[in-house]
């Protein structure tokens, strides 16, 4: 018997599958049926038929954009997707590696393997700051480094930048700064906005099974305060597109979905998956300040985004880097 071991396949083998047909009745032995034998049996049923939101054009480019990447850095993993935020619909998804790389994967690194976010959680933790009204941009603090609950914080840029202000924060991706803003705002309030984004639960995308939920300690200011800058927590791929929908969607987050409908052998629907919103983390006034924010990345003179600029449109977006974990501590490097 096929069975679905993965993905899809998995999630939905029975719908796929169908049933044999089977035929029982008497013959003669040149194979010719007994006229007095009746004939008894069922008749095949086709397997129900998975649609998705996929759209070609797109998937094949960003295969073709991810396999450059693969090329050229040769990363240990990798994860891409195309969502519309307005709906949470997928339109391009893909991992590296694949089941058909030199190490294959067995898993579904969209929802199966957890990271650390590294400073694309600061996005999260500005837009709870903005909500709870524990965000000053024009107030500043020393950068660089900052000694507390028993360790030190630093900036990618150890030296720091003198004092600046949070606003040049975000735009310079401190973790220092955001140290500041996860104190101002307080490690309950903070861990509170964490679980309205969805995170440390699982997303419960139809059609993907297996999901790895997340988790952190949460445990001395230290580690509460790293979370803030995607230290100390992991996630999973769907959780963070999930949580930017709401930045991206005036405050509705909106559940990611990968089918579309199911439809039986004959073409009829049987099921029609819809966009839901799964909750409001914070209100339209503060996504808009956030993605304010988040052009300032692009767009800023001290903005670690410049990079990204797209002639004809306008973009909003947060560069990350994190520490690689391991069993010893954090990779170095």
């Amino acid at each position: 018997k096929l069975v679905g071991q993965i993905g899809l396949e998995q999630y939905f083998d029975k719908q796929l599958r169908g049933r044999d047909g089977l035929k029982k009745s008497e013959n003669d032995v040149y194979g010719y049926q007994l006229s007095d034998s009746p004939q008894k049996g069922h008749a095949v049923k086709n397997g129900d038929n998975i649609h998705l939101t996929l759209n070609n054009a797109v998937q094949h480019q960003l295969e073709n954009l991810v396999n450059s990447a693969d090329k050229s850095a040769k990363p240990s993993a990798m994860t891409a997707v195309v969502m519309e935020a307005k709906t949470g619909k997928i339109i391009a998804a893909t991992q590296r590696p694949t089941m058909t790389s030199e190490k294959p994967a067995w898993t579904n690194a969209l929802i199966q393997d957890t990271y650390e976010p590294g400073s694309t959680m600061k996005v999260i933790a500005l837009a709870s700051a903005i909500n709870s009204g524990n965000f000053n941009p024009n107030a500043t603090y020393k950068s660089g480094t900052w000694e507390m609950g028993g360790g030190k914080i630093t900036d990618w840029n150890t030296s720091g930048w003198g004092n600046i202000t949070f606003r040049e924060a975000f735009y310079r991706s401190s973790n220092v700064g955001f140290a500041h803003i996860e104190q101002n705002m307080g490690a309950s309030t903070w861990m509170k906005y964490l679980k309205r984004f969805g995170f440390l639960k699982p997303t419960k995308v139809y059609g993907m099974s297996g999901e790895s939920s997340g988790t952190t300690t949460f445990k001395g200011a230290l580690e509460q305060a790293n979370t803030s800058f995607g230290q100390g927590i992991t996630v999973n791929t769907m959780q963070m597109m999930q949580a930017f929908t709401a930045v991206a969607n005036n405050g509705k987050m909106m559940r990611p979905y990968i089918v579309k409908r199911v439809t039986n052998s004959k073409g009829k629907t049987i099921k029609t998956v819809k966009p839901k919103q799964v909750g409001k983390p914070i209100s339209s006034s503060a996504a808009k300040e956030t993605r304010k924010y988040m052009q300032g990345v692009i767009y800023d003179k001290v903005g670690t985004g410049q990079l990204y600029k797209v002639k004809g449109y306008r973009i909003a977006g947060k560069t990350g880097t994190a520490q690689i974990g391991s069993a010893n501590g954090y990779e170095q490097g």
